[in-house]
């Protein structure tokens, strides 16, 4: 039904005397032309030659919207036909515009209900984006189908050198590599868990080094001049079987035991001694020299909370 709109004079043959006001045509290379340096200028000047579907004739500066130009593919040779497009002709001018990419018949997307799918590909690779709507999910395929390519480069920048990137995921986040994984930064590198009372975070600062902390308030601090472990309970070395030693402390008490040990040779060497009384005298000089002299207690040299 034409819901009384008379269509009988409506015609694609438009103007007598022009050019078909709408129509379809297959891109080219023209002849005796160097490929790449085309294509380039093509893409540049946003104008390509295409060969009419009627006649065969054909058009070498055509003009093609921006939206078209992005799924436009080229042949491999000049004897060869590469995208079929639809374009209009503007009269009185017979000015052609390719308004759209028309698929072949066996190169379906195969489209679902709610999914889009932009797509190029070449002999060398392949690069899609679809989405669908009702699943609410994005992907991005990327296939260099020589050995060499292959590739996602992101560059966010301003004038500041302050650009920002954040990516939120109300759930699980994963990569996965088979090579070499490497994140760079020229300043400053942090890792944090949030959402808990203590700060959870592995952090490292050039100039500053390394600290890390936990919800249990252990900390890690590495710089230029300590690497200090602060456990909130124990630290266990291996196995942590044995309690560490204070250093301090030990040589504390061994400096008591060596001090006692000289003041036992002095003594004996040099207490007086009386003769005919059995060496009772000498005795009761060692005694009182050694009276004095503070005993060692090791009980506090076994630290409580180290182990190896």
């Amino acid at each position: 039904m034409n819901k009384g709109y008379d269509m009988s004079g409506v015609s694609r043959m438009g103007v007598h005397g022009h050019d078909y006001l709408v129509g379809r045509g297959y891109v080219i290379i023209p002849p005796n032309v160097d490929r790449g340096q085309y294509i380039a200028s093509a893409l540049r000047s946003e104008k390509l030659a295409i060969s009419l579907e009627n006649g065969g004739s054909i058009a070498l500066n055509t003009y093609i919207t921006r939206e078209a130009i992005q799924d436009i593919v080229f042949p491999e040779t000049s004897e060869e036909l590469g995208s079929c497009v639809s374009y209009i002709t503007v009269p009185p001018y017979n000015v052609r515009i390719i308004v759209g990419i028309v698929g072949d018949e066996d190169d379906s997307q195969l489209l679902q209900e709610d999914e889009f799918r932009r797509e190029k590909k070449t002999s060398s690779g392949i690069i899609s984006i679809s989405g669908l709507g009702r699943r609410g999910e994005l992907h991005l395929d990327l296939d260099g189908l020589e050995t060499e390519n292959g590739g996602l480069f992101i560059k966010i920048k301003n004038g500041s050198r302050s650009a920002k990137m954040r990516v939120e995921v109300l759930g699980e986040s994963e990569i996965y590599t088979e090579g070499k994984s490497t994140i760079s930064s020229a300043d400053e590198i942090e890792l944090k868990i949030v959402g808990t009372e203590n700060p959870i975070s592995i952090r490292y600062k050039k100039g500053e080094g390394l600290t890390y902390t936990d919800e249990f308030e252990n900390s890690i601090t590495v710089n230029e001049d300590v690497v200090q472990i602060q456990p909130n309970s124990e630290f266990k070395l291996f196995e942590g079987e044995e309690a560490m030693i204070k250093g301090d402390a030990l040589v504390t008490e061994l400096e008591k035991a060596k001090n006692r040990i000289d003041s036992i040779i002095s003594a004996l060497q040099n207490s007086a001694v009386a003769s005919g009384d059995g060496g009772a005298t000498y005795k009761t000089n060692i005694t009182t020299a050694l009276a004095s002299l503070e005993e060692e207690d090791y009980s506090e040299v076994k630290s409580t909370n180290s182990f190896l």
